[in-house]
C-alpha cells in the first residue's frame, strides 16, 4: 500500500491511502508514538500499514463468528422442528406415550443430574470468560476476541460503506474540514496515553452528508464522521465529545461484549422458542408468543444493557475529551443542543454501523427511552453534569486552559466548507 505517514518525533502517525471511489481516501491514525507536542506533523514516507489487532490469549479457541448471521435461521429451524415433533408425538398411541412418561419418571434422578451438570458447566464457562473492562475495570462476560470477529466486522464495514447513497461524497485528506476532523481525532488519541488506545490502528473518514447527524467508530478503530454532525454542533469541543464517545466504544470493546451477551441470550431464546412451539397447540398463538418473546427480550435485556454501555462510553468519552484539552463543561452541552433539535444520537448496531437517525416530532424523547438502545439526550447530559468536577480536574491538571484558544476560532470558518 502506497501512502504517506504523517508524523514526527514523539507524534502520532497518519497514513493517507487512495482506494476505490466509494471508499475514498482515509487517514490512518497509528498510536505507537505518544507526545503532547505540536499537532501539525511533518511528512515522511511509509511503506506498510501496522496490524489492526494486538495478539491476545483467550480461553475460547479461535474460530469465526459467522453463526451470528444464522441466528434467525436457527430460530426458524427450532420452531419448525418443535412443531413437527409435537405433531409426531400426538400421532403416537396413548399407551406408548404413557410408557415414555413412566420411563422418564423412573429416571428423573439421572435427568436432574444431567441438568445440574449442564448448569454447572455453563457457570464455569461463564466464569472463565469474565474479564475486566479497560479503564473502568467493570467485570463483564466476553467469549470472543477481536481476531475471532474480524471478518464479521469487515463485512459490517463493507455494509456500512454500501449504505452511503450515490451522490454522497467523502471529503479528501486535502479538504480543510477533513484535516480538522483528523486533527481532533489525533488530539484525543495522542493526549490520552492509554495502552488500550495504542493497540488499535485508527482511521477516519468524513462523509459529506449534512442530512445525517452521526459519528460511528467500529471495533477496528474505523471512525466515520458525517458533516451533518458538524452542522448540529456549536463548536469544536462538542464534536470532540461525540468523537471521544465513539472512540471510547472501541477502546472499551463494547462490540465484543454485546456480541457475547447476545449469544448467551440467543441460546436461551432457542430453548424458549422450542417450548412455545412444542407446547402451544395453536399456530397463531404460538407465533404471537414467539414474536412477543423477542420483543420482551429486547425491552428487558438488550435495550437496558445497550443503554448501560452507552452511558459508560459517555463517561469514559468525557474523560478522554478532558485529557485531550477540550473543555468538558462546554463539550457536554452537545446533548442539550441535540435535544433542542430533536435529533437523537446513536441508533447504531452492535458493531457500530448506523441503523438510521430518527427525529421525533411532538414526542418526548425521554418517554421513549425504554424502547431505545440509547439513553435520551437530556438524561445523558444530566448524568455527565454529575461527573463534571472530576473531568474539570483532568482538564486543569493537563494545563489545557491556554492550549485551545487558537483552535476555537477555526470552527465557524470550517462550517462554510460544508454544503447546506
Amino acid at each position: 500500500m502506497n501512502g504517506l505517514r504523517i508524523g514526527s518525533s514523539g507524534l502520532l502517525s497518519t497514513l493517507f491511502t487512495r482506494s476505490a471511489p466509494l471508499v475514498g481516501r482515509r487517514v490512518f491514525l497509528h498510536s505507537s508514538d505518544f507526545s503532547a507536542a505540536a499537532l501539525v506533523p511533518k511528512i515522511r514516507p511509509q511503506l506498510s500499514r501496522p496490524p489492526c489487532f494486538p495478539r491476545s490469549l483467550h480461553i475460547t479457541p479461535p474460530r469465526q463468528a459467522y453463526w451470528f448471521l444464522l441466528t434467525p435461521l436457527a430460530r426458524l429451524t427450532v420452531a419448525i422442528s418443535a412443531r413437527i415433533g409435537r405433531r409426531w408425538w400426538k400421532r403416537q398411541p396413548t399407551e406408548w406415550r404413557k410408557g415414555v412418561w413412566a420411563r422418564m419418571s423412573s429416571r428423573k434422578r439421572h435427568i436432574l443430574g444431567g441438568a445440574v451438570a449442564c448448569s454447572l458447566g455453563g457457570v464455569v464457562y461463564y466464569w472463565a470468560h469474565l474479564e475486566a473492562t479497560p479503564i473502568t475495570q467493570r467485570r463483564r462476560f466476553v467469549m470472543f476476541t477481536r481476531e475471532q470477529v474480524a471478518s464479521l466486522i469487515e463485512q459490517e464495514k463493507d455494509m456500512f460503506s454500501s449504505m452511503i447513497s450515490e451522490g454522497v461524497q467523502e471529503l479528501t485528506p486535502e479538504h480543510e474540514v477533513y484535516q480538522r476532523m483528523a486533527s481532533i481525532a489525533l488530539q484525543i488519541i495522542n493526549l490520552n496515553k492509554l495502552t488500550d488506545i495504542r493497540g488499535i490502528t485508527w482511521t477516519i473518514r468524513v462523509i459529506d452528508d449534512p442530512r445525517i447527524v452521526n459519528a460511528v467508530c467500529l471495533p477496528t478503530g474505523d471512525i466515520f464522521v458525517f458533516t451533518g454532525l458538524l452542522k448540529a454542533c456549536k463548536n469544536e469541543e462538542e464534536v470532540a465529545m461525540i468523537m471521544s464517545h465513539e472512540i471510547a466504544h472501541a477502546v472499551l470493546g463494547h462490540g465484543l461484549e454485546v456480541l457475547s451477551s447476545r449469544a448467551v441470550v440467543d441460546v436461551f431464546s432457542l430453548f424458549l422458542v422450542g417450548l412455545i412451539w412444542s407446547l402451544i397447540p395453536f399456530d397463531i398463538l404460538a407465533t404471537l408468543l414467539h414474536i412477543c418473546s423477542r420483543k420482551t427480550a429486547n425491552i428487558l435485556i438488550h435495550f437496558p444493557y445497550s443503554r448501560k454501555l452507552e452511558t459508560e462510553a459517555d463517561e469514559v468519552g468525557l474523560t478522554l475529551a478532558a485529557r485531550a484539552c477540550y473543555n468538558p463543561a462546554t463539550a457536554i452541552k452537545v446533548w442539550l443542543h441535540l435535544s433542542d433539535t430533536a435529533v437523537p444520537m446513536g441508533n447504531t448496531s452492535t458493531d457500530g454501523a448506523p441503523q438510521g437517525n430518527t427525529t421525533h416530532d411532538d414526542v418526548d424523547e425521554s418517554a421513549l427511552e425504554f424502547y431505545s438502545t440509547h439513553p435520551s439526550n437530556i438524561h445523558r447530559y444530566e448524568n455527565l453534569v454529575q461527573l463534571l468536577p472530576k473531568a474539570e480536574l483532568e482538564y486543569q491538571d493537563n494545563g489545557c486552559a491556554h492550549k485551545m484558544g487558537t483552535f476555537m476560532s477555526q470552527y465557524s470558518r470550517l462550517l462554510n466548507h460544508i454544503k447546506p
